[in-house]
């Protein structure tokens, strides 16, 4: 073998290491500590952070503005139902992680992907906005700890308090039925 062969580059344009190997992807994904210690990020479910993260993979450091997402790709990457994936964007956006370009027209006959931001990075020359870290939870919007029970309507959930009985937290409405 000759040095020209070794210094050649593979097919698929990596470079060609001495040895022969073509030099390995160096891809990864960066959550920075204050990002992850938010409010935001901390009152997501696993299914959302998920899906956070599967957006974030397809992320490669220009491509902000231009990632296409649609509810049942999401479902099937995240291993989740549609009706989850569906909630879990709209969790996102209401976070602030993501939002959708209102430029880009979706089409819902063809069942076209919609395109989403994420605010961390810039996007068209703009800084980023990062609208999750000014995100705080609203009084009774936050979901129940495990081995709370609701009782009466939901329809009333933001003047619900908690009633303590014994080892379990019953939630009674302030407004009369």
């Amino acid at each position: 073998m000759t040095m020209a062969r070794k210094q050649a580059k593979s097919p698929r344009g990596r470079r060609v290491m001495k040895n022969g190997r073509s030099e390995p992807d160096k891809k990864y994904i960066q959550w920075f500590r204050w990002m992850y210690t938010s409010e935001a990020f901390r009152s997501l479910d696993p299914f959302e952070v998920r899906l956070l993260l599967e957006l974030y993979c397809l992320f490669h450091g220009k491509n902000n503005g231009y990632l296409y997402l649609s509810v049942r790709e999401a479902a099937k990457r995240c291993n989740m139902g549609k009706d989850k994936a569906a909630a879990s964007f709209k969790i996102l956006q209401d976070r602030g992680f993501i939002r959708s370009r209102a430029d880009e027209p979706v089409n819902f006959v063809l069942r076209e992907a919609r395109c989403w931001i994420l605010t961390e990075h810039e996007f068209a020359g703009r800084s980023p906005t990062k609208e999750f870290m000014s995100w705080r939870p609203k009084f009774g919007t936050t979901r129940p700890k495990k081995g709370t029970r609701r009782t009466g309507s939901d329809k009333f959930s933001e003047t619900m308090s908690p009633i303590k009985d014994e080892n379990i937290v019953y939630f009674r409405s302030a407004v009369p039925d």
